[in-house]
């Protein structure tokens, strides 16, 4: 595909379906295309690109609104080890130490950093 080339309205269309999760046969049936072209597009640069600019855009509306949900989860959080039920504080208080536990900051050093960004490469 040309690099300079926009995406037709029915690849539009796909990208749509694809991230409602429908199947390659679901969207080759509703928009009566052969299950290859949609492959075949799947695998071409610009559309992938298209799709992985959608992901990001639905990724970061999700993210603003969990993010504004935060006090209130805290909120819930707090209640929750505040409960009268013994199992309630015990599960959240286990469901919080887990995940301070993998709660992970990385190095301050930017030649460590280099170091392990370079290692992770093969």
């Amino acid at each position: 595909m040309n690099k300079n080339k926009k995406l037709t309205v029915t690849q539009e269309k796909v990208i749509e379906l694809l991230l409602m999760s429908k199947s390659i046969s679901e969207i080759s049936t509703e928009l009566k295309l052969s299950r290859t072209t949609i492959y075949e597009w799947k695998k071409d640069s610009i559309f992938e690109a298209n799709f992985n600019i959608r992901k990001r855009e639905i990724r970061e509306k999700i993210d603003m609104e969990l993010y504004r949900l935060t006090d209130s989860a805290v909120e819930t959080i707090k209640n929750s080890l505040n409960s009268k039920n013994e199992s309630v504080k015990l599960k959240t208080a286990v469901f919080l130490l887990n995940k301070f536990d993998s709660y992970k900051i990385g190095s301050e050093n930017p030649d460590v950093i280099d170091r392990e960004n370079f290692l992770s490469e093969f």
